[in-house]
Formats: C-alpha cells, structure tokens, sequence
C-alpha cells in the first residue's frame, strides 16, 4: 500500500528555512504543468508563513543559461526579479563550508 498524501502547506507548517532548488524554480517561473501546482503551494507558504527561502548565486548561474542562450530578455528578466528582488527569497554566496556541506 502506498504513502498517504500529504498536503505541501502541511509539509512546510513547522519549516523555518527552505533551500529552492534550480529545477523547482524553472518549474515555477516557466510554469511547467506538471509541477506548477506544487510549486505555487510552495511559493504560497513562503510568502505565508514565517519562512526564510534560500538558494545560491549558482542557482541565477543556472536558470539564467539558457535564456540568456536563446536571447529571450523578458524569461531572464523572470529569473532575476525572482532571485534577486523577492521578499523572503535570499541568495546566498557560495563559500568553502558552504560547499564542503
């Protein structure tokens, strides 16, 4: 018999710090149907709760490739509104400890 379903807004209530992930925010921003849904709940319980979201400058290295790639502007200008202007989103640099973790 399989796992229960459990509700994302459940599965974060007790969350204080989450790390995005790169693929979880290109679902998010390009809207992919299969995990938009799942994603929205996610965003809503960061922008919900007292949750600090955080992810690296490898992240914008990543999901910035390839729009910038294929010249799309306004898919690049997503990216770096997400990643750099969001309240509650925090990027964070990537030192020596923080690799070696």
């Amino acid at each position: 018999m399989g796992q229960p379903f459990v509700k994302i807004a459940d599965a974060l209530k007790d969350t204080q710090r989450l790390y995005l992930e790169t693929a979880a925010l290109i679902y998010y921003v390009e809207e992919n149907p299969v995990y938009i849904a799942r994603m929205d709940a996610v965003i809503d319980a960061i922008e919900n709760r007292p949750m600090d979201a955080v992810s690296s400058v490898i992240t914008l290295t990543e999901v910035l490739a390839q729009p910038l790639k294929l010249g799309n502007a306004r898919l690049v200008q997503e990216y770096r509104a997400l990643l750099l202007n969001s309240v509650g989103l925090l990027l964070l640099p990537i030192t020596a400890r923080i690799a070696e973790s």
